[in-house]
């Protein structure tokens, strides 16, 4: 009964974490927070609130940190980088999680490479075997994340890459079921998926393009919407104009909230919740990277 209050707890406050706003704070407790879940969680191995935590807490490392750090190096076309070796086994221990929860919910010797040729099979094994919770829907959403990103980490595997139709089904029953996960993480994968795949694949620029703009509307106030726009359609497509107007928005919206960090006088607010505060910090990280080699890429 402990561990199932506890799970629960965790779970529904897990996204406290979107609150944050300084990224040394954020960066220098992520690992001591995930080992607190999984000695939580070594208690009881087979609750799903528990499982779903680590799988969004893994993924995220590996997004917002690994990711991070690796786009420098991804910029300068390094191979051989540690961030990416980091953020791989980050979003590998997050599929091992995944694997746990699609088998806690009932999925008999569960195998995604069942799916890879008929994905459509795979939605409807969705719909029929798990219900509207919201444990299943971060479950499904955040193991689609971590299969997308790690497919894209690994571009020129084409054992991985076969896998990508199944992130998006995951990615598209989520989102169907809940518009509003991670604060506009729907709107961008849709954007970033029409955008950064060749058209023989099923993408489409334009439309990426789009979507990306539509999304900026929808999410004002996230600054990862704008980032990503740079770093998935602004970047691979040379667009340096549509990279100096996001730019300059960004930089407009990081000024005006650094006048609100700290007290300079006057009354003292009550602390205000903005869960778009982690996701403004890596996208400020991020163009950081990307205003350092503007020149080169350019």
């Amino acid at each position: 009964m402990a561990t199932n209050q506890m799970g629960d707890m965790i779970f529904e406050t897990s996204e406290a974490v979107f609150t944050e706003d300084n990224w040394d704070l954020f960066e220098s407790t992520i690992d001591s927070n995930i080992k607190l879940v999984e000695n939580l969680y070594a208690a009881d191995r087979e609750n799903p609130e528990f499982i779903v935590t680590l799988i969004k807490a893994y993924s995220g490392k590996a997004f917002a940190i690994d990711e991070t750090y690796y786009l420098k190096d991804q910029l300068k076309e390094l191979s051989n980088s540690k961030y990416r070796v980091n953020a791989l086994s980050n979003y590998t221990r997050a599929l091992n999680y995944s694997a746990l929860f699609f088998e806690v919910r009932g999925f008999k010797d569960f195998d995604f490479t069942r799916y890879i040729s008929s994905p459509e099979d795979f939605k409807k094994l969705l719909d029929e075997n798990l219900s509207d919770n919201a444990t299943n829907i971060e479950g499904v959403f955040y193991t689609g994340q971590t299969l997308a990103s790690i497919i894209n980490l690994q571009r020129d595997n084409m054992r991985a890459v076969a896998y990508l139709p199944l992130a998006k089904v995951m990615y598209d029953w989520s989102c169907e079921k809940n518009g509003n996960l991670a604060q506009g993480a729907c709107d961008i994968f849709n954007a970033s998926y029409a955008a950064s795949r060749p058209r023989g694949l099923g993408g489409d620029p334009v439309t990426g393009k789009r979507l990306f703009e539509e999304a900026i509307q929808k999410w004002p106030n996230n600054m990862l919407v704008r980032l990503s726009f740079i770093q998935f359609y602004a970047v691979p497509m040379f667009e340096e104009n549509i990279y100096r107007n996001q730019k300059l928005e960004m930089n407009k919206f990081h000024r005006e909230q650094m006048e609100l960090t700290y007290w300079s006088g006057g009354k003292i607010e009550t602390p205000k919740v903005d869960y778009n505060n982690l996701f403004n910090l890596i996208a400020r990280k991020r163009l950081k990277i990307i205003e350092g080699l503007e020149e080169e890429i350019f």
